[in-house]
């Protein structure tokens, strides 16, 4: 076995021996995982890991709050931004970009309607 490659492996969530989620404080052993089991992440570069939901909520409950939304996206000990990926399906995302497309031409549509009323 080559002992340099073993040595620059980077340590991934499951080599840890203990999870302890920094949002809900809960806590995982190796050799007592949960039942049923949650996903868990490292989404950055430093020590803190969470379940992939609590993160998710945690990121979406700081966006919802403007003193807090410019630091959702960021971990909160070493501040490197989190990147989301999704793996929705095609139709969803095409329907998701069409959301926002009608959203966007509503915003015009009220505005000519009110403008047209005004003047």
């Amino acid at each position: 076995m080559d002992r340099r490659r073993d040595i620059t492996r980077i340590p991934t969530i499951h080599d840890l021996r203990v999870k302890f989620c920094y949002i809900c404080q809960e806590e995982e052993l190796f050799n007592a995982p949960n039942d049923p089991p949650r996903a868990w992440t490292h989404p950055c570069t430093c020590t803190l890991v969470a379940h992939e939901s609590c993160l998710l909520r945690w990121i979406q409950t700081s966006q919802a709050d403007a003193a807090r939304a410019a630091n959702a996206m960021k971990c909160p000990q070493c501040g490197t931004k989190y990147e989301l990926i999704s793996n929705r399906p095609q139709i969803l995302r095409l329907l998701g970009l069409m959301n926002r497309i009608l959203h966007r031409t509503g915003r015009i549509v009220t505005l000519f309607g009110v403008a047209g009323m005004v003047g």
